[in-house]
């Protein structure tokens, strides 16, 4: 039996990406990115995902994403655990194969690039038919 190792997330990233490159070279772009839902009696809850992209895709959320942009990260989870003043912290992240960028995007020269506006601009989905859902 084969497993799966597979996650979808929609959200907006809760600050400027981190970029740095190994000893080898290799870019690394790590971000934290914000999914909300509703929770129990209809409130609101927000959950917070560490994402970590290599190489072009690295390269591409560096040059591209800002605190706010809205993203559809595809990717798999990778769990950790390190000890940190004798305690075990143990810690999920998501290694982002695939990033789509949802929203305008600012370049770094500053000006805006030819992304679309939205999601809904993108797959020409209309919001009636729709409604924020994900329709799966």
């Amino acid at each position: 039996m084969s497993s799966v190792n597979r996650v979808f997330l929609i959200g907006n990233l809760g600050k400027d990406p981190e970029y740095k490159t190994t000893q080898q070279g290799t870019s690394v772009c790590s971000f934290s990115v914000a999914t909300s839902t509703k929770g129990q009696g209809g409130q609101e809850e927000t959950s917070w995902h560490n994402v970590t992209t290599w190489e072009k895709t690295a390269d591409n959320c560096h040059k591209f994403l800002r605190k706010g942009s809205k993203v559809c990260v595809e990717g798999r989870l990778k769990y950790s655990m390190y000890e940190k003043d004798g305690a075990k912290i143990y810690r999920t992240d998501i290694v982002g194969e695939r990033v789509t960028f949802l929203s305008a995007v600012a370049k770094e020269d500053g000006d805006s690039s030819q992304a679309p506006k939205s999601f809904d601009d993108k797959y020409k989905i209309s919001k009636t038919s729709f409604d924020g859902d994900i329709p799966f």
